[in-house]
């Protein structure tokens, strides 16, 4: 448990920020300077912007909530794209790049976003595939990966020895989770409720 946490902030740490660690810095897939699309403002992505932010890098945050990327903003995103308003969001982030792309790509969506993710990433860039809220069965344009020289990574958690690399990259840049609300015990099904609805950004932690 990092020095200065909470019991709260600590118990989001084992999974999702292992995971956005191994995705971004642990696996050294961000260059210095280098930039990292985040899709969306959950916990493995909100994790993934605060690392990779602390990192130095340019992060640009994608979300279907204009008040979300605006929040994302405070936390160190240095660009936000609204999907729903723009769909072809991979085009827009080849435009806030100058037409170079992402290094690293955090794939939330799966199905629903490997096409789009691809397009955004650069040339030897790393797709890290975190999630499926899309759906799991994605069919991956394995063309658009070798004309960018890029990799397709997949990434859950990691090690004992990774956490603790981890837990020590939090307390040098003084990282807190970003734990958007928590509840008693009891309250469990209106915390399921809130999960299932999305109406949050970062984690939720059920008191226990």
């Amino acid at each position: 448990m990092p020095a200065g946490m909470s019991y709260e902030e600590a118990a989001t740490l084992p999974t999702a920020a292992l995971t956005a660690w191994m995705a971004t810095v642990g696996n050294n897939n961000v260059p210095r300077g280098g930039t990292v699309l985040v899709e969306g403002t959950g916990g493995i992505a909100s994790f993934a912007l605060q690392i990779s932010s602390a990192f130095g890098a340019r992060v640009i945050v994608t979300s279907s909530s204009d008040e979300k990327l605006e929040r994302a903003r405070s936390l160190g995103a240095h660009d936000g794209i609204n999907y729903k308003n723009i769909p072809a969001w991979g085009d827009r982030v080849l435009e806030l790049t100058g037409g170079r792309g992402a290094d690293v790509v955090i794939d939330i969506g799966g199905k629903s976003t490997i096409d789009q993710s691809l397009k955004s990433l650069a040339y030897g860039g790393t797709v890290a595939l975190v999630g499926g809220l899309g759906g799991y069965g994605a069919e991956i344009p394995t063309a658009e990966l070798i004309r960018r020289v890029a990799r397709a990574q997949g990434v859950y958690a990691g090690s004992r020895a990774d956490y603790l690399r981890m837990t020590k990259f939090f307390e040098t840049h003084r990282l807190h989770p970003l734990v958007d609300r928590t509840y008693a015990l009891e309250n469990y099904a209106a915390a399921l409720k809130d999960l299932a609805a999305g109406n949050f950004m970062g984690k939720l932690v059920i008191q226990l």
